[in-house]
C-alpha cells in the first residue's frame, strides 16, 4: 500500500518542453520559477522527497475520512467532516494507518451505486 505513488498529473503538464510564449512587445515575460523546461521532473521528485512521510499519512487519512463521508451521504456532496485530531493522536501514538468503515456502509452504497 505504501509503496505505490500516485503523482496528480498537472505537474507534468506547468511547462512543456516544447511550449513556447509569444509575447506583445508591451507584455511582461512570464515568471518561471525553474531553472528550465528541462528540471521539471527533477523539481517534482525533489518535492517529493523532501515531503514528511508523516504529512502524507495526515493527507492520505484525511482523503480516507472524506470518502467515507461520500460513501455515508450516498455521494452527495452535503457532508461535514469529522475532524479526528490526527496531531493529539499521533503524539499518543495511536494514530490510526487507515479509517475503518461498517461493511453494512459499503454494501449499501454499493447497492445505491448499482441502482444509479
Amino acid at each position: 500500500m505504501f509503496n505505490i505513488v500516485h503523482i496528480d498529473e498537472k505537474w507534468f503538464y506547468m511547462i512543456r518542453k516544447d511550449e513556447n510564449f509569444y509575447l506583445h512587445s508591451q507584455e511582461e515575460e512570464p515568471l518561471l520559477t525553474i531553472q528550465s523546461k528541462n528540471f521539471i521532473g527533477k523539481v517534482v521528485h525533489r518535492a517529493f522527497e523532501e515531503y514528511p512521510a508523516r504529512k502524507v499519512n495526515h493527507v492520505f487519512l484525511t482523503l480516507q475520512l472524506y470518502m467515507k463521508e461520500i460513501i455515508k451521504m450516498n455521494s452527495c456532496s452535503r457532508y461535514k467532516l469529522l475532524h479526528i485530531g490526527k496531531g493529539r493522536l499521533e503524539c499518543e501514538g495511536h494514530l490510526p494507518l487507515q479509517i475503518d468503515i461498517d461493511p453494512h456502509l459499503v454494501e449499501a452504497a454499493t447497492a445505491f451505486l448499482r441502482a444509479q
